[in-house]
């Protein structure tokens, strides 16, 4: 029988060797939460930055008592990109804050300015 992981978990009332109707022997796949990837304008600059908690995230920027939201001041939301993992999260926020990053994002959004980013 498999052993549970991180990515599962037993289900209540769990008897060994009682399979039932689940095909894993009680054991259900849950999916983990999404790791999100985020692209801010301000008025002069572009911030990215990566959050498991998108509206929480965006409520601390907009209290300024972070550095990302006193850097940047006003912002809107420009992007985001929901990703299974924080590994891969975290390579596509390197690959935003790159040259073609930047590029590509100046292509998907070509009314805005990014004279830096975060």
């Amino acid at each position: 029988m498999l052993a549970p992981s991180s990515r599962q978990v037993r289900t209540p009332g769990f008897q060994p060797g009682n399979r039932g109707s689940n095909p894993l022997g009680a054991i259900r796949c849950v999916r983990l939460s999404m790791v999100t990837v985020y692209v801010l304008q301000g008025r002069n600059k572009r911030y990215v930055g990566i959050t498991n908690n998108l509206d929480r995230r965006l409520a601390e920027h907009r209290s300024g008592n972070t550095k990302g939201g006193q850097i940047i001041g006003q912002f809107r939301l420009l992007h985001a990109e929901e990703l299974p993992d924080y590994t891969s999260a975290r390579k596509r926020e390197k690959f935003f804050k790159s040259g073609q990053g930047r590029e590509f994002l100046s292509s998907l959004y070509p009314a805005t300015v990014s004279a830096s980013s975060g």
